[in-house]
C-alpha cells in the first residue's frame, strides 16, 4: 500500500510537471505569435511609409524636372528679349543720334532766322515809330478840323427822363470822382467838390421857395453902410420861369442838398454811388445817403442824381435833382 502510494505521489507530480511544461510552451508560443503579428504590422507599416516616401520623392524629381524646364523656357526668353532689347537700343540710339543731327541743323538754321528776325525788328521798329509819329500828326489834325468843324451836342437838361436814355460811356473808369463823392461828409475831401454859381444859386432859390422863409438880404444905405433887411422868397411861378429851362424842376423837391428834415442830421452816410454815363462833357452819378437825427441813426434815405464837370483841374457838381420825387 505504501509502495503504491509513493508511485502514485511520483506519477502525480510527474503529470503535474508535464502539465507546467506544456502550458509554458502554449504561453510562449502565444508570445511568439504576438511577435510575429507586431513585427508583420510594422513591416506593412515601413513598406507604406518607404511607398509614400518613394512616391513623394517622385513627385518631388518630376517637379524638379518641371521646373529644369520651366527654368530653361525662361532663360531661353530672356536671351531672346535680350537680343531684341539691344536690337530695339540699337535702332533708337540710331534714331536719337539722327535727330540730335537735325536738332542742331534747326538750331543753326534758328539762329540765322532770329539773326534775320532782329534785323528786320529793327527795320520793324524805325517804321512803327515812323508811323506813330505820322499817326500822332494825323491825329491832331484831325482833332484840330473835328473841333473846327464839328460843334459840341449839347442836349437840353430839363428833362431827366430823355436824359437817362442818352448817357455814353458807361464802362469809363470813374473811381477818382467816385471816391470824392463817397467822401462828401470827409473832412479832407470837403470842398474838392463844390458846386458851380449857377448850381449853387438854384439850389439858395429852390430851398428858399420851398420853405417859403423871408430871405436876409444885406444891402448899403445912404450913409455907405451894410444894412440887412428881409425879403419874401420868390413865388413857384418865378422859380419855375427862371430855371425851369435848366433843371428838371420835376424832380427838385428837397429843401436840403445832402439830407433831409429840420433836425440837422447827426449821423450822415454816402452809402453807395452809381456811374451813369458820360453827356454835355460831365459825368453824371446817381447816390445813396442815409442818415437821421440822433446819433449812429441811418434810418432815413435820401438819393441824388448830380453833373460832374471839370474846370481848371478842379471838380464841380453843375446839376442836381433827386430822382425820388416826383412833382408836377
Amino acid at each position: 500500500m505504501k509502495t503504491i502510494l509513493i508511485a502514485f505521489l511520483i506519477l502525480t507530480s510527474g503529470l503535474t510537471h508535464a502539465q507546467s511544461k506544456k502550458e509554458q510552451i502554449e504561453y510562449l508560443k502565444f508570445k511568439t505569435d504576438s511577435l510575429t503579428r507586431v513585427l508583420e504590422t510594422e513591416r506593412s507599416k515601413s513598406q507604406k511609409q518607404v511607398q509614400e516616401l518613394n512616391s513623394t520623392l517622385m513627385n518631388t524629381e518630376n517637379h524638379k524636372k518641371s521646373l529644369a524646364y520651366s527654368l530653361d523656357s525662361a532663360d531661353k526668353a530672356i536671351s531672346a528679349e535680350r537680343i531684341n532689347f539691344l536690337s530695339i537700343q540699337k535702332e533708337l540710339n540710331l534714331t536719337i543720334e539722327k535727330q540730335i543731327n537735325k536738332n542742331d541743323s534747326l538750331r543753326a538754321i534758328c539762329i540765322n532766322i532770329n539773326a534775320e528776325s532782329g534785323k528786320k525788328q529793327v527795320l520793324i521798329d524805325n517804321l512803327q515809330q515812323s508811323i506813330k509819329g505820322k499817326s500822332d500828326s494825323i491825329f491832331l489834325l484831325t482833332t484840330k478840323i473835328a473841333n473846327l468843324k464839328a460843334p459840341k451836342t449839347s442836349f437840353p437838361e430839363n428833362n431827366y427822363d430823355v436824359l437817362k436814355t442818352i448817357f455814353t460811356n458807361q464802362d469809363k473808369d470813374v473811381s477818382g470822382l467816385k471816391k470824392l463823392i463817397l467822401g462828401i461828409y470827409r473832412d479832407d475831401l470837403k470842398g474838392t467838390l463844390s458846386l458851380t454859381k449857377q448850381c449853387s444859386d438854384f439850389i439858395t432859390d429852390l430851398s428858399e421857395t420851398k420853405l417859403g422863409y423871408p430871405v436876409e438880404v444885406s444891402q448899403k444905405n445912404i450913409n455907405g453902410e451894410d444894412t440887412v433887411i428881409y425879403v419874401n422868397p420868390m413865388d413857384e411861378i418865378e422859380f419855375k420861369k427862371k430855371w425851369s429851362q435848366y433843371y428838371d424842376l420835376k424832380y427838385a423837391g428837397f429843401t436840403h442838398l445832402y439830407e433831409n428834415g429840420n433836425c440837422g442830421w447827426a449821423s450822415k452816410k454816402v452809402a453807395s454811388v452809381e456811374y451813369l454815363g458820360e453827356l454835355n462833357n460831365g459825368d453824371w452819378f446817381q447816390f445813396t445817403i442815409k442818415g437821421g437825427c440822433g446819433t449812429n441813426d441811418f434810418s432815413e434815405t435820401i438819393h441824388r442824381v448830380i453833373k460832374v464837370i471839370k474846370n481848371d483841374n478842379a471838380y464841380f457838381i453843375d446839376y442836381i435833382i433827386d430822382p425820388t420825387y416826383k412833382g408836377e
